[in-house]
C-alpha cells in the first residue's frame, strides 16, 4: 500500500516481503528512511504488513503475520501499528505493557483497507480480517483510534455468510461488504454496523469469485471482473437498485477502484454542470492573506462525518479545526493561526484540508504577520 501527502511530495510505502515501512520523497526518487516493523513479525521473521490509513499526523498499518512456511496461514495474533509522521516512530498503544505495543487485533489476517466508521464515533476505523479463508473466523471490526485498547467486532463472518473481503459503512445502519460463501462465490450485501446483523437479501451475485472491490460517493461502486461481462456497476444506496443495465466498460476486468470524482488537487476543483453533485465543497477563506484569523467555508451536501485540517508546505500536519459529524448546509470554521499544541504559526503559506463523505479537497491560504 501507498499513502502521498498532501502535496504530492512525501510518500509512504508499506513493502510486504521485508520488515520496514519506507519513506521517499516523491520529488526526486530520494529514500527518507524506514520505519522498522520488524518486532512485530511472527516466527518466519516477516510481518507482512499491508494497508495504511492516514488521520491528522498518525499513520495506522496493517500487520497481518502469516506463516509463510505454511502456506501464508494466520499465526494467530495480527495487529495494526500505530506511526507518528511527525517522528516516523511507532507508538505504544499500551503503556501498561512493557515495549511498544500494537493494537492486537480481535481476529487474524486484516484483508481489506483501514476506512473511518462513519457509523461510529468520531475517531472510530473500521477493517476487515478473513482469517482462514474458507473458515468463519474473520469479521469487520471496530478500532477507536482515541483509544486504541477499545475495539469490537462489528460483523461476524457468520453473520455475514462467508469470508468479508471488502466492505464500506454508509450509516449507523447500512453498510455494504463483499463476501466469499461457501461455494466461493462474491456476493455483494447489505449489513447494520450497529447490530451486526445482515439485513435483507442478496443484492448481487455474479456466480463466481469476481467481485474484488466496492466504493461509496453518491451511488455505490463494485469493481465486477466476470469474464463474460466485466466493468464497474453503480447501485443506488437508498434501494440498492442496479442503476445502469450493463456494468460501465473500463477496458480491462477491473481490480480496484478510486473515487477521483470526489478528489480534488491543491487550489480545488469545479464541478461541471451534468456532473455528479458533490457530497462536500470547500469555499476560500476570508480574508486572505490574514492576521490573526481567518474563517474558512464549506458546505455539506449530505450529513456525513467531516475532518478539516490545516498543513504547512512540507505536507506536515499543524492543526485540526473539524472532526464531527455536520448536517447538510452550510458550516464556517475559524483558524486563530495556532498550532494544535497552541502556539503561534509562523507567517507563511499553509493548506485547509477537507475530507468529507469519501471527498477530499484543499485550498491554499496565507498567514502574513
Amino acid at each position: 500500500d501507498i499513502w502521498v501527502n498532501d502535496l504530492g511530495t512525501i510518500a509512504y510505502i508499506t513493502r510486504y516481503d521485508m520488515t520496514s515501512v519506507l519513506k521517499m520523497d516523491l520529488t526526486n526518487g530520494a529514500t527518507l528512511g524506514t520505519i522498522n516493523l520488524a518486532s512485530f513479525a511472527d516466527a518466519d521473521g516477516i510481518p507482512e504488513m499491508d494497508q495504511m490509513f492516514r488521520q491528522n499526523n498518525i499513520l495506522w498499518v496493517t500487520v497481518q503475520r502469516l506463516d509463510r512456511n505454511n502456506f501464508y496461514a494466520p499465526t494467530g495474533t495480527s495487529y495494526v501499528v500505530k506511526i507518528d509522521m511527525n517522528t516516523d516512530t511507532v507508538l505504544d498503544t499500551d503503556p501498561g505493557t512493557g515495549g511498544v505495543q500494537a493494537v492486537t487485533l480481535l481476529r487474524t489476517n486484516p484483508y481489506s483497507e483501514i476506512v473511518p466508521n462513519l457509523g461510529g464515533g468520531a475517531t472510530d476505523l473500521a477493517l476487515s480480517a478473513v482469517g482462514f479463508f474458507g473458515v468463519s473466523d474473520g469479521g469487520i471490526l471496530r478500532i477507536s483510534s482515541g483509544n486504541a485498547a477499545n475495539h469490537s467486532l462489528m460483523l461476524s463472518e457468520t453473520a455475514a455468510g462467508g469470508d468479508i473481503l471488502d466492505f464500506a459503512i454508509v450509516s449507523q445502519s447500512k453498510g455494504y461488504a463483499i463476501v466469499a460463501n461457501a461455494s466461493f462465490e462474491t456476493i455483494l450485501i447489505e449489513f447494520n454496523p450497529t447490530t451486526g446483523t445482515k439485513t435483507g437479501p442478496t443484492i448481487y451475485n455474479p456466480g463466481g469469485y469476481h467481485l474484488s472491490d466496492l466504493e461509496i460517493g453518491t451511488d455505490l461502486m463494485l469493481a465486477d471482473r466476470k469474464p463474460t461481462d466485466p466493468g464497474v456497476r453503480f447501485f443506488n444506496i437508498a434501494n440498492n437498485t442496479q442503476i445502469l443495465a450493463n456494468p460501465l466498460d473500463v477496458g480491462l476486468p477491473p481490480f480496484d477502484i478510486l473515487d477521483v470524482l470526489f478528489y480534488c488537487p491543491v487550489g480545488g476543483c469545479e464541478t461541471a454542470v451534468g456532473d455528479t453533485p458533490r457530497v462536500a465543497t470547500l469555499g476560500q477563506n476570508y480574508p486572505n492573506p490574514f492576521n490573526p484569523s481567518t474563517s474558512i467555508p464549506f458546505t455539506m451536501s449530505m450529513t456525513g462525518h467531516v475532518t478539516l485540517g490545516i498543513y504547512d508546505v512540507n505536507g506536515a500536519y499543524v492543526a485540526t479545526l473539524v472532526d464531527e459529524r455536520r448536517e447538510t448546509g452550510e458550516h464556517v470554521a475559524g483558524w486563530d493561526g495556532r498550532t494544535e499544541a497552541g502556539a503561534i504559526a509562523p507567517t507563511g503559506i499553509y493548506f485547509v484540508r477537507l475530507s468529507a463523505n469519501g471527498l477530499i479537497e484543499t485550498r491554499k491560504i496565507a498567514l502574513l504577520k
